[in-house]
């Protein structure tokens, strides 16, 4: 009941997405082997817990910011007040990315990183306009949905990996 709509009925390939509110002040959301991009789409903020492996990350995720979980990395979201935030979750798999990432070494090593409430123009604007191909949900929207989800793989591995730096 808190899933709004799922791409997993539209066939698409690279990217899964999921338009979600939650129903209850905390969500405990496991371990997933793939990245999941969590783009905060309305004026609710949640605090968000991240555990990769042994070690925890929080931060708040204010109104149409962005949080980035590793794949492999279980997550909690709470709520403050009655309000919950409608929330857009992509996930991409690991090997989606790396093969995007072409000739970069970007092994698991160099993979993402735990990223909190921040703000993105590009992931915005791929994200909601994987949001827009959701509700349209026609066969040419996967072509797009497939393209989008390639240069959000790019835009993660040059802003939010190991391979920033380089």
């Amino acid at each position: 009941q808190s899933v709004l709509k799922s791409s997993d009925v539209i066939g698409w390939q690279n990217v899964r997405a999921i338009h979600f509110r939650p129903t209850s002040s905390e969500v405990v959301i496991p371990a997933s082997d793939d990245h999941c991009i969590v783009k905060n789409l309305d004026g609710t903020s949640f605090f968000a817990s991240v555990y990769p492996g042994k070690r925890r990350f929080e931060g708040k995720v204010l109104s149409r910011e962005i949080a980035i979980i590793p794949a492999g990395s279980s997550w909690v979201c709470r709520t403050e007040g009655s309000e919950s935030p409608t929330m857009l979750l992509l996930y991409l798999r690991p090997l989606f990315v790396r093969s995007a990432a072409g000739d970069l070494d970007f092994s698991p090593e160099n993979g993402l990183t735990p990223q909190l409430g921040f703000s993105d123009k590009h992931i915005c604007h791929i994200a909601m306009s994987l949001l827009h191909e959701l509700n349209e949900s026609n066969v040419v929207g996967r072509l797009y949905a497939d393209s989008l989800a390639t240069g959000l793989a790019i835009q993660l591995v040059r802003h939010y990996s190991a391979l920033k730096d380089v």
